[in-house]
């Protein structure tokens, strides 16, 4: 009987650890929707993807530090690459690609 509770713990746990990955990655997603708006580029293939994830103090205690990045255009042909930081769910930086780099 233990045996089983601890599998369902542990099913539990992840699925709720899914659920907030999955979450957070549409924050992001819509984060980086509304900051190409802003300055005029295109996100590419509307998604995002974690790049890093570590666990940092924050100053609430702790938190999840995500890395996202995407792709962005100007042009609809020229890639680049857009990165956005997450400490919890809160936008902590973002970068787009250089004027000149952009045509």
């Amino acid at each position: 009987m233990p045996t089983a509770l601890a599998v369902l713990v542990i099913v539990g746990l992840t699925l709720v650890a899914w659920s907030s990955a999955r979450g957070a990655a549409e924050i992001a997603r819509a984060q980086a929707d509304a900051l190409c708006r802003q300055h005029g580029l295109q996100l590419l293939d509307q998604t995002v993807s974690l790049r890093a994830m570590a666990v940092v103090r924050a100053p609430w205690g702790l938190a999840l530090k995500r890395t996202y990045g995407f792709d962005v255009s100007a042009d609809s042909v020229n890639r680049q690459r857009g990165t956005l930081v997450f400490v919890g769910e809160q936008l902590e930086g973002a970068s787009l690609p250089m004027p000149e780099s952009v045509p």
